[in-house]
């Protein structure tokens, strides 16, 4: 976790880029990628929880998870649920590896 809050993204997907809308050459600064741009992409009322849950499984190294509405590239707010395991490399830093399942169908079949 970075002094900012925010957290470098090693390495997206083509898809994921793709289906958000992210050029990867704007995601780049000198630290990595920001996972701020996708915070920002979370609905409003959804962000605070977004940044709680990641604080809390950076605090306590456990698995991530959280559900909640996404904007996509189309200008669509979809169902999404976020997954992240940690592993400890050897220099004592944590790479989170993760994936984005798109909720939206199972949602409207449950209603």
């Amino acid at each position: 976790l970075a002094e900012d809050g925010d957290h470098p993204l090693l390495e997206t997907s083509d898809r994921f880029n793709t289906l958000l809308g992210l050029n990867p050459n704007d995601l780049e600064t000198a630290s990595g990628t920001k996972i701020g741009l996708i915070r920002d992409r979370i609905h409003p009322n959804q962000q605070a929880s977004f940044q709680e849950a990641i604080n809390a499984a950076t605090q306590t190294e456990n698995a991530w998870e959280w559900e909640g509405l996404l904007s996509y590239a189309d200008g669509s707010y979809r169902a999404t649920r976020f997954t992240a395991e940690p592993t400890a490399q050897p220099d004592g830093s944590i790479v989170w590896e993760g994936i984005l399942q798109d909720l939206t169908e199972m949602a409207k079949t449950s209603d």
